[in-house]
């Protein structure tokens, strides 16, 4: 998958530039808001992972020029070394799919690029199980792991229950039941 990053920052760009690629993603980084909107333009991009904070164009308006351009979906990371005064609602308004802070912990988002490819895949029609609990809609990522995902409407999904609402289950059977 093409990956492109949006990175103002020399060391944390090669990193993730690096990082991606050991992974096997075909990774093009970008110093500038407006490098990272001419190579988005030129194609072929299915998923984006940009700083908020970058020169010419921000992270966030950058999501939202992606998403005005374009009828097929583009997963969005957006990368912040602080959180603490960002407008949660508004990001998300923008479009950003997920928010990650900085400095990144790479385990975590290479379990963000796992859904990332599953939700891609269901979007393209590709035969892929997204194994989802029909309680808390946590999603299954990998043996022992399940995240909450927000659902997207155009997708179908299969249904099963996660080991811990399993546990809550079998909890209310056993206090419901007539001794």
């Amino acid at each position: 998958m093409k990956v492109l990053i949006a990175e103002d920052d020399a060391p944390s760009r090669v990193y993730l530039e690096n990082l991606l690629s050991d992974w096997g993603y075909e990774a093009t980084a970008c110093e500038t808001g407006a490098q990272a909107w001419e190579r988005y333009l030129a194609g072929g991009f299915r998923l984006v992972i940009s700083e908020r904070l970058m020169p010419e164009i921000n992270g966030t308006e950058l999501c939202r020029k992606i998403r005005a351009d374009s009828d097929e979906h583009c997963y969005f990371i957006l990368l912040s070394a602080s959180f603490d005064k960002i407008d949660f609602a508004q990001e998300i308004d923008s479009g950003v799919d997920v928010l990650l802070t900085k400095p990144l912990d790479a385990e975590d988002l290479k379990r963000h690029l796992k859904v990332v490819e599953s939700l891609l895949a269901l979007r393209s029609g590709a035969e892929c199980l997204l194994p989802l609990c029909a309680w808390c809609r946590r999603t299954r990522i990998g043996e022992d792991l399940w995240l909450r995902l927000d659902n997207d409407p155009d997708s179908d999904f299969t249904y099963s229950i996660c080991p811990h609402c399993s546990g809550n289950l079998r909890s209310m059977r056993k206090s419901n039941s007539i001794e």
